[in-house]
């Protein structure tokens, strides 16, 4: 593994989040003084990021909804939506709790620090956005139109999170916003050939 981490030293990871530029900004001063006052820290590795508009709804840099198919964990309160299957047990995510298998995983040691924690996958992607872009041109014609259904068979929804095998012809952003019914769908029933969504498209994997 790159940047530095590769070492047996303890290493922790920082994340700050902000909802407009400012705050970003209050938020990066505050950390950097916190590590000033605090010599024996050294950062290996620091990212500064900025989202893309608008961000009114989460989704991600290519401009696709996100967080469509997040699977809710039992006693949250959280109700899935329609077709996203029902809750999880808690262990599968949260330590010292029962998991699927009916399971209860040993805490690591010392219990105090790992039970109700979870562990978290570190990842540092790099994405050509531009290129993808260059690339709905160069396929999708010289409309708007075209291109975005380029990139609704590629990933297998349109931007807004519908999905084709509902909205074939055309974006429906009333599945998500009215009916929640962006993951109520069945691939052998309702398109098994990939004529609505092409076998090869993200969603389908």
């Amino acid at each position: 593994m790159g940047w530095g981490l590769a070492r047996a030293d303890l290493h922790a990871i920082a994340i700050l989040f902000a909802r407009n530029a400012a705050e970003r900004e209050r938020v990066t001063r505050e950390h950097l003084a916190f590590l000033a006052r605090t010599p024996a820290v050294e950062v290996l590795s620091s990212l500064d990021l900025e989202g893309f508009p608008p961000f009114d709804y989460a989704h991600e840099h290519f401009g696709y909804r996100d967080r469509l198919s997040e699977p809710q964990i039992e006693g949250s309160g959280v109700e899935p939506t329609p077709g996203s299957g029902a809750p999880v047990k808690a262990g599968e995510f949260i330590l010292g709790h029962v998991d699927e298998s009916g399971e209860l995983v040993p805490l690591p040691k010392p219990e105090i620090l790992s039970r109700n924690g979870t562990f978290m996958a570190y990842r540092r992607l790099q994405e050509h956005v531009g290129a993808f872009r260059d690339f709905l041109r160069q396929h999708g014609g010289p409309t708007a139109e075209g291109q975005e259904l380029i990139a609704a068979k590629l990933m297998g929804r349109w931007r807004s999170g519908a999905p084709l095998v509902l909205a074939p012809g055309k974006d429906d952003r009333a599945l998500e916003l009215i009916t929640k019914r962006n993951n109520n769908f069945n691939y052998a029933q309702m398109d098994p050939q990939g004529y609505a969504v092409p076998l090869g498209a993200h969603i389908r994997r």
